[in-house]
């Protein structure tokens, strides 16, 4: 038996190059990769948001779009961002921006019925100045349908609850006569009976 076997020349139907196997290993690429190559029956798109290719299988593929494709969900968000409409809310981790910055000023979460109206309509203005929580909803359907005088819309500014707010805490807190718990101690009138 010679030391070495024969071997066939072959041309890779993928890339084209020329190469040699053992007739009982020959196949019809010359590497793994143009194997895996010629395997793929996708396409390669370019994305909107970075303009990087990237590949995508045949089923994958939204099927006569040609605008507006993506390589990762991120660009995809990043995109949205640069290219929101101004009818729409600002969110941050899925949480709309006005009811974050309304939490963060009053210290507390807000309730489900509680409703942030923007004072100057502004959508994409969340400044603490420019917003008010109402309790229910029917309450600010009436400041829309103009059945709100000023006066009871400063009272609502969120600005002016969280005064009010502060205010009722600091008031039981002075009546009780608790200045701080200590740590691992329960407040006055949360004990279990």
């Amino acid at each position: 038996m010679p030391p070495w076997k024969p071997r066939v020349k072959l041309v890779c139907e993928e890339c084209g190059i020329p190469f040699e196997r053992v007739p009982s290993l020959a196949g019809k690429y010359c590497s793994k990769a143009c194997l895996g190559a010629s395997k793929r029956h996708g396409s390669t798109l370019f994305c909107v948001g970075c303009d990087a290719p990237f590949y995508r299988r045949f089923g994958e593929q939204d099927i006569g779009v040609t605008l507006k494709q993506f390589c990762s969900r991120n660009c995809y968000q990043e995109w949205r961002k640069g290219n929101r409409k101004p009818t729409t809310y600002p969110k941050t981790s899925g949480r709309h921006n006005h009811r974050v910055v309304a939490e963060a000023v009053l210290g507390r979460r807000l309730n489900e019925d509680e409703v942030v109206h923007h004072i100057d309509e502004n959508k994409q203005n969340c400044h603490p100045s420019n917003l008010a929580v109402f309790p229910t909803q029917a309450i600010h359907t009436r400041c829309h349908f103009g059945k709100m005088d000023d006066d009871e819309l400063r009272y609502f500014s969120l600005e002016e609850t969280a005064t009010r707010e502060r205010g009722r805490i600091q008031g039981d807190v002075d009546a009780v006569g608790i200045v701080s718990v200590p740590e691992g101690h329960r407040a006055l009138g949360t004990e279990k009976g």
